[in-house]
């Protein structure tokens, strides 16, 4: 929650000029008002590192913008990949609220080296008119803001880790962790505090903050 009035007006102003409600009035194909969501998605610098082509009436295909590469903070660009997936992820979600399905495939072309990122395209997307259960979270895509302030509510329940691990059960090859012990969690804190301390006092990648971020 925004406390400081003069702020409140400001994220009101920043979240009324995009407006995907209004945008997508104005757009006849329906993967237009799709993108008009998945374009919000989390990413890193809010550089929007995202190309995108339109085939057929069905299709589109998802390329990483390579201009917008973060080469000091993010040299193998893991920043970048992982923005994709959370674009893929409102983009499946806007879908079925437009009442479609998508068919994602990763990497048809295969993946691209660190020196050629962005040649080949991350994945092919297939959407399909079809009866679809609407997500819940949808109407907070365009409400969503990173929260940097200390956590203080309650632990995350046994219960509740167990709907995350369900939720996550369909993504092979990559085991998902969940770590609750507090000393191994404050350890974990104390080497991501070493590492920010190390991307500060680093000219190189320090000086690409204020150059490449894109202030919301």
């Amino acid at each position: 929650m925004t406390r400081n009035p003069k702020a409140k007006k400001l994220l009101q102003v920043a979240r009324e000029a995009w407006d995907p409600e209004k945008i997508v009035a104005q757009y006849d194909d329906v993967r237009l008002k799709m993108l008009s969501y998945a374009i919000l998605a989390p990413n890193p610098f809010n550089k929007q590192p995202w190309q995108l082509l339109l085939k057929n009436t069905n299709e589109i295909s998802l390329y990483i913008d390579a201009d917008r590469l973060l080469p000091m903070t993010d040299p193998l660009h893991r920043l970048i990949y992982a923005s994709q997936g959370t674009f893929l992820e409102l983009l499946s979600m806007s879908a079925k609220e437009f009442g479609y399905k998508t068919t994602i495939q990763l990497f048809p072309e295969g993946i691209d080296p660190v020196e050629k990122t962005g040649k080949s395209p991350v994945a092919k997307i297939i959407i399909a008119k079809t009866k679809v259960e609407k997500e819940d979270l949808f109407s907070q895509i365009p409400l969503r803001v990173t929260n940097r302030r200390p956590y203080k509510g309650p632990p995350i329940t046994v219960e509740e880790l167990k709907i995350l691990q369900k939720s996550y059960n369909n993504v092979k090859n990559y085991p998902m962790r969940f770590i609750t012990d507090a000393e191994k969690i404050s350890k974990i804190a104390n080497l991501m505090s070493e590492a920010f301390k190390i991307e500060v006092y680093t000219e190189r990648t320090y000086a690409e903050t204020p150059k490449m971020f894109r202030f919301n």
